[in-house]
């Protein structure tokens, strides 16, 4: 406010002296007074592409300035949009630096085969207010790890020492501050697109982004049963995750969305039996036993599907693997193993959600043995009192697709054989 009511003579001698101070040259910008912010995005369909303001500027234009200093960018009046111009006055560059030369050791070469860079562990809070009830706040919890591709610019990073057009991890990591405060999104895959999306438009000779990010759990809290308008209480150990990968080429993101360590127990109808059975197998067959699990689940959307409620997606895939590990509220389900009731759950998500394209769970035994030493201390083991225990632990996984690929190309192999030659069918 106190910027704009300057006028512009002493706008221009208000931050010339910060300038100075720093060392900086000055960039003078010409704007108008109103500007079109019509979307010139190609991609206007995606949700996660923020528009692309129009650079036509009005006749009738004001001065204002825009200063870099110390990388944040200072501005001495106001504008939405803005179109550069350099003044004639600006004062020479400062001398760049000299570099110290890269001497490697090395005394042969080898072929560079992948690399990438990025920023890990980038921790960040959003805190949502309402628009109707600005007091009624909601939160997102990131843990971000943000990863650049650049095939051919990056490569002489590794192999001659040289960091030109690097975009440095730091900066990565002021990216994720940034567009957390300049953008609107609710979930963990909405960020990482906005996130893949400034990078790819910001620096040009990158060829792919990728935005990992883990969501920490946070449930409103509850007093006198009345939900609270800015009071939460963190869901442990279970996290939400979103891995979000971009390329260059693509018109849009690959997302892939997933719950960890959802802890589920059932404490009957769950047994084993009719396993191989050998000299070394001490594992007694059962028709009763708890089953529980630390579950892992990942699921991919269709790709070029993006009109998606990501939040209610997981909500309800989680309801679902829940309803295929218990069954019906009363009755339950038996489970004769956990791979079969795995598969199980897996198929109701595909049923039920046909933009899933395929999903993994993956399950890690968390075991509740028998306290079978009651019969030494006088009582009976009667179903009822087990120890927990987690290490050993089994490991069941699967991945269940909507469309197997490999197996399709197969089939269609063997029927185009069995046409062209039946004798060799």
């Amino acid at each position: 406010t106190a910027a704009s009511a300057l006028t512009r003579t002493s706008r221009q001698s208000a931050v010339t002296k910060v300038l100075r101070q720093h060392g900086e040259s000055r960039r003078w910008l010409s704007a108008g007074k109103g500007w079109s912010n019509a979307s010139q995005n190609k991609n206007a369909s995606s949700p996660f592409l923020p528009p692309v303001y129009s650079r036509q500027r009005h006749n009738s234009g004001n001065q204002i300035g825009l200063y870099i200093v110390g990388g944040i960018s200072v501005f001495a009046g106001v504008g939405s949009a803005i179109v550069m111009s350099y003044c004639d006055e600006a004062p020479p560059a400062a001398a760049a630096p000299t570099s110290k030369s890269f001497e490697p050791l090395r005394v042969e070469s080898f072929p560079l085969q992948t690399h990438s860079h990025g920023k890990t562990r980038v921790r960040v809070m959003k805190v949502l207010k309402d628009e109707e009830d600005p007091s009624k706040h909601s939160i997102l919890e990131f843990n971000v790890t943000t990863t650049l591709h650049a095939e051919a610019e990056y490569e002489k990073c590794y192999t001659n020492g040289d960091n030109t057009n690097l975009v440095a991890t730091d900066t990565q990591k002021n990216s994720v501050y940034l567009i957390a405060k300049r953008t609107k999104f609710d979930s963990a895959e909405g960020f990482g697109a906005l996130l893949c999306h400034h990078f790819l438009k910001e620096y040009p000779m990158l060829d792919a982004v990728e935005a990992d990010i883990d969501q920490v759990v946070w449930d409103r809290a509850s007093i006198d049963g009345e939900p609270h308008a800015h009071a939460f209480v963190k869901t442990a150990p279970e996290t939400f995750n979103a891995k979000v990968s971009w390329k260059r080429t693509d018109p849009g993101p690959k997302i892939t969305s997933s719950v960890s360590k959802m802890t589920v127990l059932k404490t009957t109808q769950s047994g084993f039996e009719g396993y191989l059975q050998d000299k070394y197998t001490l594992l007694p067959e059962t028709q009763e036993r708890c089953m529980a699990t630390e579950l892992d689940a990942s699921w991919t959307c269709t790709d070029g599907v993006y009109d998606i409620d990501y939040n209610a997606t997981r909500q309800r895939v989680r309801e679902l693997i829940q309803k295929g590990l218990f069954g019906s509220s009363k009755e339950g389900v038996y489970s004769p193993s956990l791979q079969a009731t795995i598969y199980d759950a897996a198929c109701l998500v595909l049923s039920e959600l046909p933009f899933i394209e395929s999903i993994t769970i993956y399950t890690p035994n968390l075991h509740y043995l028998p306290a079978k030493l009651l019969d030494r201390l006088g009582e009976s083991f009667d179903d009822d009192v087990f120890i927990p225990t987690n290490e050993p632990s089994g490991t069941i996984t699967c991945t269940v697709v909507r469309n197997n690929n490999d197996q399709s190309t197969d089939e269609q192999a063997s029927k185009e054989a069995a046409v062209a030659d039946p004798k060799d069918a």
